[in-house]
């Protein structure tokens, strides 16, 4: 998981960490979702997307990271590995140091896969998420350089085009913006139906 802390509309902060890392600091009790319940007595952050409708998920989220030691949020952002390929296309291939792995669009999910597996085999104490943090500031410093190079357009529509797809998911704490949100079709909310759905 990762936070993102805004100021005036800018990014000041962007932490990757291990979910099970903030799950250990959660000293609620919380019992699980019956299907759950049958490989876990205790649920957390890492199982809290568990609701179709995703603003549900989202707050559960919400309330997890903030049990767990968290700050409050003012929202939660959901993405699949298909955003950060998309990402990987405008930028261009990123050469993790240290790990011998060069990501790209074409081979993000698996090489990322293989390489938190290899380290959960390797090293105890060691969090198999490192290279998420690694690849997460080297991602975000190829973006700036695109920005600064005018290519800000190409961005924000492939980041357009994930809300588009439902690749990309979002819940924001006030009503107001989050009508919006929805209104738009970002929310991954699931509307009643009088039938079938």
């Amino acid at each position: 998981y990762g936070t993102v802390d805004l100021l005036d509309g800018k990014i000041t902060r962007i932490a990757v960490e291990d979910v099970f890392d903030l799950d250990g600091q959660l000293v609620t009790k919380v019992v699980p979702p019956l299907p759950v319940q049958k490989i876990s007595t205790a649920w957390s952050l890492h199982d809290a997307n568990w609701f179709f409708d995703f603003p549900t998920s989202a707050k559960k989220i919400a309330w997890f990271y903030e049990k767990a030691g968290g700050s409050s949020v003012d929202g939660v952002i959901a993405l699949t590995p298909e955003v950060l390929a998309r990402l990987l296309g405008l930028t261009g291939p990123i050469a993790i140091p240290g790990y011998g792995v060069t990501l790209d669009a074409e081979n993000f999910s698996d090489e990322l896969s293989r390489e938190i597996e290899a380290a959960d085999s390797r090293e105890e104490g060691v969090s198999s998420k490192n290279i998420l943090k690694d690849f997460t500031q080297l991602l975000l410093e190829r973006l700036t350089n695109l920005v600064a190079e005018g290519r800000s357009r190409e961005i924000l529509l492939t980041l357009r085009e994930a809300l588009a797809r439902r690749e990309c998911l979002l819940y924001v704490t006030d009503e107001r913006l989050q009508k919006l949100v929805t209104d738009e079709g970002f929310a991954g909310s699931v509307e009643p139906s009088p039938g079938d759905y």
